[in-house]
C-alpha cells in the first residue's frame, strides 16, 4: 500500500511540477520551430497529446499574464469559429472579433474582459497560420497591466 502511494506521488510531481521549465527575460524559446521572447521571466510547460501539442506559459514571479500556445492540426481557419468564441470567452464582456499580423501572417483575434478569481482579466485568443502550421494562442493579461496587452497585441512575443 505505502509503495503504490509513493510512487503515485511521485508520478504526479515528476508530470506537474517537475516538467517545467524556466525562461528568463528577452531569452528566446524555441517551440516546435516557433520562436518566441516574453516580457518578464516566464515558466513554461509542454504536454503533447495525440492530436495537439501545449505550450502554457505562467509567471515566474508574479501573475501578470497566462498564456497557452496549442499547435493545431487544421489546414485553414473552420467556418465555425463563433464555437471558439463561446468556449474561451465564458461571460466575456466587450467582446469583438479583429485581424491582426503575426509574423507577416493573417490571425483572426477575438478580445474581450473577463473576471476571474475576482481580478478583471483582458482575454485574447488567435487563430492562424505561421509557416505551414496553425497555431492557437490564448492570452490573459491582467487589465491594469497595459504594456503587456500592447505587448501582446503587436505580437512583439514572435521575434
Amino acid at each position: 500500500m505505502r509503495k503504490s502511494i509513493f510512487w503515485a506521488l511521485h508520478l504526479f510531481f515528476s508530470t506537474s511540477v517537475w516538467s517545467s521549465d524556466l525562461v528568463l527575460k528577452d531569452q528566446v524559446f524555441v517551440w516546435q520551430g516557433l520562436s518566441l521572447v516574453f516580457p518578464e521571466d516566464v515558466v513554461v510547460k509542454e504536454q503533447n497529446l495525440s492530436r495537439e501539442k501545449i505550450l502554457q506559459i505562467f509567471p515566474a514571479r508574479r501573475e501578470p499574464f497566462f498564456m497557452s500556445i496549442r499547435e493545431l492540426p487544421l489546414s485553414q481557419i473552420p467556418d465555425s469559429l463563433g464555437e471558439w468564441e463561446k468556449e474561451v470567452f465564458w461571460q466575456g464582456k466587450q467582446v469583438k472579433r479583429v485581424e491582426r499580423t503575426f509574423k507577416e501572417s493573417s490571425f483572426l483575434c477575438y478580445s474581450g474582459e473577463q473576471v476571474r478569481n475576482q481580478n478583471l482579466l483582458r482575454a485574447e485568443l488567435c487563430l492562424g497560420p505561421i509557416g505551414s502550421k496553425f497555431y492557437w494562442f490564448w492570452i490573459f493579461i491582467r487589465k491594469d497591466r497595459a504594456d503587456l496587452q500592447s505587448y501582446f497585441e503587436t505580437g512583439s512575443f514572435l521575434p
